[in-house]
């Protein structure tokens, strides 16, 4: 007696290469999937035999991911997700804005001072986010996202000059920085001997600079630079 084939919903899972600088929004995975660390997923509902289902999955487009297959569970991390089936931070980002960690960042190169440069970012909001600010670099993982922004932005011979300005800053009291977006300064890149105050001469903005391989630079406040703003999300955890 031949055993009894049981039809089931399943999981999809399928890997995509995350590339810095093409992301259009919270997710790089194609419409109707979710994210997760650096795989694609896809709850189909239609039920199957087995066969039939890994058969439909390495059918499923795009292509350009490779095939897919029956979903591999490889943590406990991945368990969690697929049994709360809820994608990693799943609003999308604005057009033109990169997304990492469930935030949305955009590069600006137009020059501005630090206070017009803060000004720009804040007109940037929208009723779904908190309001934008110049970028808080709160962990090595965003720093690191940061660079690689950069890098991305701009053509190679035009890298050591990169100077671009972050949020931090001690305008309302010297020696004592603060993100602009209010968060706290838990995490700092500082170059070497840095900050120094200009010696003396009053450098109260931070920027992250290629030529001080990418660490950060307390500089003078009224100079245009290029510079980054960061969305929130209105429940994100930050």
């Amino acid at each position: 007696m031949s055993p009894t084939v049981r039809r089931l919903s399943f999981l999809v899972l399928s890997t995509f290469l995350s590339i810095v600088g093409t992301y259009a929004s919270c997710s790089p995975c194609p419409f109707q999937w979710m994210s997760f660390g650096d795989h694609c997923y896809r709850l189909v509902l239609e039920k199957l035999p087995w066969a039939d289902a890994e058969n439909y999955c390495q059918q499923l487009p795009p292509r350009r991911f490779g095939h897919a297959h029956l979903v591999t569970i490889n943590s406990e991390a991945e368990q969690q997700f697929l049994a709360n089936g809820r994608a990693e931070h799943c609003m999308p980002c604005p057009k033109r804005w990169v997304a990492f960690d469930g935030d949305c960042y955009r590069l600006v190169t137009e020059k501005l001072p630090w206070v017009e440069a803060e000004k720009y970012c804040r007109e940037l909001s929208n009723s779904d986010w908190f309001p934008a600010h110049l970028v808080s670099i709160n962990s090595l993982e965003e720093q690191q996202f940061i660079v690689e922004l950069l890098k991305a932005s701009y053509p190679l011979e035009e890298l050591p000059s990169v100077k671009a300005w972050l949020g931090y800053n001690d305008m309302e009291r010297e020696t004592r920085f603060v993100w602009s977006a209010g968060s706290g300064a838990n995490f700092t890149r500082w170059a070497s001997d840095q900050p120094d105050n200009g010696r003396g001469k009053g450098q109260d903005c931070v920027a992250i600079r290629q030529e001080y391989n990418w660490k950060w630079d307390d500089m003078t406040c009224r100079f245009g630079r290029h510079f980054i703003c960061e969305l929130k999300m209105l429940n994100g955890r930050k």
